[in-house]
């Protein structure tokens, strides 16, 4: 087995971020030849498009919450146990199979 000292030295993630580079900062990355180009597909775009929504969504719907809120103080909060059972089943099916 031959085994040779010219490899490219790892560099952490943390550095190459801290540089602000797309390479290693040791300079001993190539550049990509010029022409090199990405496409992405419109389903790649649609789940990054969603991706997008969904961060910039609120993390409560504070409408619901709400909504909800005034129905227990107006006492007309209706609570559906069939509902609460198939849901938490649903979820519970749903974590198996992950």
């Amino acid at each position: 087995m031959d085994i040779n000292n010219n490899l490219t030295p790892i560099v952490p993630l943390r550095e190459i971020r801290r540089s602000g580079s797309s390479h290693a900062v040791s300079g001993h990355a190539r550049p990509s030849p010029a022409g090199d180009q990405v496409t992405l597909s419109v389903q790649a775009r649609s789940l990054h498009a969603a991706r997008e929504a969904i961060r910039r969504m609120p993390a409560v719907d504070m409408d619901k919450v709400n909504k909800i809120r005034s129905q227990i103080r107006e006492g007309t909060y209706v609570i559906d146990p069939q509902k609460i059972a198939s849901k938490i089943l649903s979820e519970s099916l749903l974590e198996e199979i992950e």
